[in-house]
């Protein structure tokens, strides 16, 4: 997975106030000009395409069906052909788990594994076979579900000496980038005369053009008042 460290960072684009669960195990409302990305994490996208067998002919009986001459199913085929990021840290966080809070002065290290996770959203209709495309495609897994890990014995530094706060705080939380994205969708079929296969045929469905919110895993710090 790539890393990205984003030094003191105010995440302005989150809705005013949401719920987290303090040091203390409360749960407390939290401003978002309290808090501070340290970083993002970006799941391994995949290849742009992908070939997959659907489980019905998408198409239904598109040849001449008869003694002599027949075309089956055999597979589709998904291509990106274009994309662009047109939003970032859009929708605010979801998943939002406490990891640790360190005093002022101090460094701690987590005990324990932290997992958030986030799925793909697609706007428009959008068939069950692309949809799975995309989903795969923006989280790097054939479940379409991304998953950031913070791993046990993870380092963690509280406020300065010189700070008035007297613990920070570390969450973990899944936001979500939007993207533009055209696909192009082919089916192939194989060709069987006097039930003999004789070659491939292949139908260019079209292009398709969706919105995608796309998952990210995110660390952030709160300072408590005092």
């Amino acid at each position: 997975m790539k890393k990205f460290i984003i030094s003191c960072i105010v995440f302005f684009v989150l809705v005013s106030f949401y719920p987290v669960t303090s040091a203390k195990g409360k749960t407390e409302e939290v401003n978002e000009d309290d808090i501070v990305i340290i970083s993002e994490d970006y799941p391994e996208r995949g290849t742009g395409s992908q070939t997959i067998v659907l489980p019905e002919d998408p198409m239904g009986s598109v040849g001449t069906r008869s003694l002599d001459y027949e075309e089956r199913y055999k597979r589709t085929f998904y291509n990106i052909t274009s994309e662009v990021l047109t939003a970032t840290d859009v929708g605010g966080l979801t998943d939002n788990t406490f990891i640790i809070a360190v005093a002022r002065g101090s460094i701690k290290s987590t005990i324990k594994t932290h997992e958030v996770s986030g799925t793909v959203t697609v706007s428009g209709s959008v068939t069950g076979g692309l949809k799975g495309f995309l989903e795969t495609e923006y989280t790097g897994s054939l479940s379409g579900t991304y998953t950031y890990t913070i791993v046990r014995g993870s380092v963690y530094n509280g406020p300065s000496e010189s700070s008035s706060s007297s613990y920070r705080s570390y969450y973990a939380a899944i936001a979500y980038d939007q993207y533009s994205t055209v696909t192009e969708t082919f089916h192939v079929y194989e060709v069987y005369e006097f039930g003999i296969k004789t070659g491939e045929k292949t139908y260019y469905v079209g292009e398709s053009l969706n919105s995608v919110l796309a998952p990210k895993g995110v660390e952030y710090s709160v300072d408590s008042p005092n």
